[in-house]
């Protein structure tokens, strides 16, 4: 599964994803689709980009969790 071969795929992280045509540029904006994105390139069924976007969710969870746990450590310790 992955973007129609007429659309350039072009990702500006924290922004948007931007589809480009000729007939114009398509922006997809939120966490999910920039998750998403990346996944979507030709060569991934649907199984197989549903488990790589829960790994990658569960990742980005672990890493907010751990960056939320140091901050409130620093500032107790402040």
């Amino acid at each position: 599964m992955g973007f129609s071969p007429h659309l350039r795929v072009e990702q500006v992280p924290g922004e948007a994803v931007y589809l480009v045509s000729e007939r114009g540029v398509t922006a997809l904006h939120g966490r999910t689709v920039q998750t998403l994105a990346p996944l979507l390139d030709g060569s991934r069924d649907l199984g197989r980009i549903l488990a790589d976007h829960a790994a990658r969710e569960a990742a980005e969870h672990a890493a907010r969790e751990a960056a939320d746990h140091a901050a409130r450590e620093a500032a107790e310790h402040a």
